[in-house]
């Protein structure tokens, strides 16, 4: 399929065609799927989404925990990344023994569907992290929330943890300037049926967001003067 398309593009397009899917994103699919006319570009891209289906099943049936491996990152780091950017993820041996680490001294067994144990990842990848974390939790007993600046980083993400039926939350964002550009939510219902929520953030919404805190500082400051007076006048 690379024939006029650079493979980063059509990894690029292969994850928003995915993610499109799962989501019942009729009109994302849509602008996507114009670019390839031919019949047999659109079916390669069906095959290549129900291969990767059954690759995660495959995973996942092959552990106790029911979580797959990070079938994403292996192919992009292999065949689109090559290290470009600085995008080196960290293994998945690595992200184990991190998620034992974070989980040392806690009672897994306060966590339940209600009690649930939180994680946030600042820069998360693909992901892979927070997949092992939920191995050690039991993804049934966690809700994490995932941020990368790389748009591609977070549709990995979202495929990754939507097809393991984990709950979760992943921004676009920029984590250092607290910028946000796009959220995707997925909660999982008794355990089978997600409801997943994408929302893009506006310049109108910051706008309208950095209105809302200069009033608040505004209020607060108004508030100190008012105490500050009421102390003057003792």
């Amino acid at each position: 399929m690379a024939h006029g398309h650079s493979i980063w593009q059509l990894f690029d397009d292969f994850l928003v065609l995915s993610v499109a899917t799962v989501m019942w994103d009729e009109e994302s699919y849509q602008k996507v799927s114009k670019k390839y006319q031919r019949k047999w570009e659109m079916e390669t891209w069906q095959l290549a989404f129900a291969d990767l289906v059954s690759l995660m099943d495959d995973s996942a049936k092959e552990h106790d925990h029911k979580i797959s491996d990070d079938i994403l990152w292996e192919f992009y780091m292999e065949f689109v990344s090559h290290g470009e950017h600085g995008q080196y993820f960290t293994p998945q041996h690595v992200c184990d023994m991190m998620a034992q680490i974070t989980n040392m001294d806690k009672d897994l067994s306060q966590y339940n569907a209600i009690d649930r144990a939180t994680a946030n990842d600042p820069a998360c990848g693909s992901g892979r992290f927070w997949l092992a974390f939920a191995k050690m939790v039991g993804k049934r007993k966690c809700t994490i929330y995932l941020q990368d600046l790389d748009r591609s980083c977070c549709l990995m993400a979202v495929l990754n943890l939507i097809l393991n039926g984990i709950d979760w939350d992943v921004y676009r964002a920029n984590t250092l300037s607290m910028e946000i550009f796009e959220w995707w939510r997925v909660r999982v219902w008794w355990g089978i049926l997600p409801s997943v929520k994408a929302i893009t953030i506006t310049d109108d919404d910051r706008k309208s967001a950095l209105v809302s805190k200069k009033e608040v500082e505004t209020k607060k400051e108004l508030e100190k003067k008012a105490q500050q007076s009421l102390f003057d006048i003792w």
